[in-house]
């Protein structure tokens, strides 16, 4: 059996409401192998090691230009003042922003539509517009991040506009100044959209560096001013009516696993180094088969362990959190290497697998 992870933290619950998003750093989630399926995760992998090459290799080459620090995982001082020309051109991107952005170019806009009209693929459209269209139909593109500082500690009172400076993100969204912004236990953080008495909130956990988070967050409030798919968490993905279908059909499928007993040759490949004998068919039949449950009883740990998994599993396949995730990835990536490489690259789960609940 996969191993599992431990449960999120209490989500932070400001006064708009419950969070749409619980990042737990470092908590990443795991899918469990679908015996049904035994390519499946050698392709996740390969697909996932094909990605990570890439990346890597583009930081290296900045690396070697002496525009990125591969031991602070920050920009140079001379990568930081090379990012401050692009970001004067243009050039340099990182939150998605879209059409109700101030600084949206619509006419690119305009003209990646046609392109897509007339068939012409996401690369290409990508590489001529800087406009990509979403899995669920919404157009987006990249806002500069490079030049957001972290100015002042979260405190009674605080705004994401007193404690950040990010002036290509505030030029595209004034409002975004209003976000209130909350410290909270742990060091994940939370987005709360807010209601009709109280504004957007974004709460950060005691992180030496909470840019990545930050950043993270700030796209959750800006999807959910674009109408676009928001975020999830784990603790709400078995109670939310449009989560609910794939947390079950993902809870089934994992207690078919675990109360499936995998056949005799697979168990000797396994525990036997491929050995068909008396002995590793005696200890398939006298060991094994006794350590695989018959059923998950409800309430039991084995079944909380599944809920837990299944949630994680809808958590991260949420297009909305698929996109959060993809922000602070795209950090210290040269202007060459962001032509070159859709946001589609950075996506770390597969586009047949994500979850696009409807507004």
């Amino acid at each position: 059996m996969p191993s599992l992870l431990d449960p999120q933290d209490t989500p932070f619950q400001p006064p708009g409401g419950a969070p749409t998003d619980l990042l737990g750093l470092g908590k990443l989630p795991v899918m469990p192998p679908d015996p049904n399926q035994p390519d499946q995760g050698a392709a996740l992998g390969q697909l996932y090691q094909t990605v990570t090459d890439y990346l890597s290799a583009q930081r290296a080459k900045s690396a070697q230009m002496g525009l990125w620090d591969d031991a602070t995982g920050r920009p140079t001082q001379a990568g930081a003042a090379d990012a401050g020309q692009k970001i004067a051109s243009g050039l340099l991107f990182g939150t998605f922003g879209g059409p109700a952005a101030k600084t949206a170019d619509i006419a690119q806009l305009s003209l990646a539509k046609d392109l897509a009209a007339k068939g012409i693929g996401r690369d290409d459209i990508w590489s001529q517009t800087g406009w990509f269209k979403g899995p669920e139909g919404n157009w987006r593109f990249e806002i500069p991040d490079e030049g957001m500082k972290v100015t002042g500690p979260i405190g009674e009172g605080s705004t994401l506009g007193s404690v950040i400076e990010h002036p290509q993100l505030f030029d595209a969204y004034p409002e975004l100044r209003q976000t209130e912004m909350y410290q909270r236990a742990g060091t994940g953080g939370a987005f709360s959209p807010g209601t009709e008495g109280a504004p957007p909130a974004i709460s950060i956990g005691a992180l030496k560096d909470p840019t990545g988070v930050m950043l993270h967050e700030i796209q959750h409030n800006i999807q959910n001013m674009e109408g676009n798919v928001g975020g999830a968490s784990p603790t709400y993905a078995a109670a939310r009516p449009d989560l609910a279908p794939a947390f079950l059909q993902k809870y089934r499928e994992l207690a078919t696993n675990v109360t499936t007993p995998m056949p005799y040759e697979d168990y000797a490949n396994a525990a036997w180094g491929g050995e068909i004998s008396p002995a590793s068919k005696a200890d398939y039949l006298n060991s094994y088969l006794k350590t695989v449950p018959k059923s998950v009883p409800l309430y039991s740990d084995l079944d909380k362990t599944i809920q837990q998994t299944a949630a994680q599993d809808v958590y991260r396949r949420v297009f909305g959190e698929v996109e959060a995730r993809t922000v602070p990835k795209r950090l210290g990536m040269t202007p060459e290497a962001r032509s070159a490489a859709g946001p589609w690259w950075d996506w770390d789960v597969p586009e047949s697998q994500f979850i696009i609940p409807k507004r």
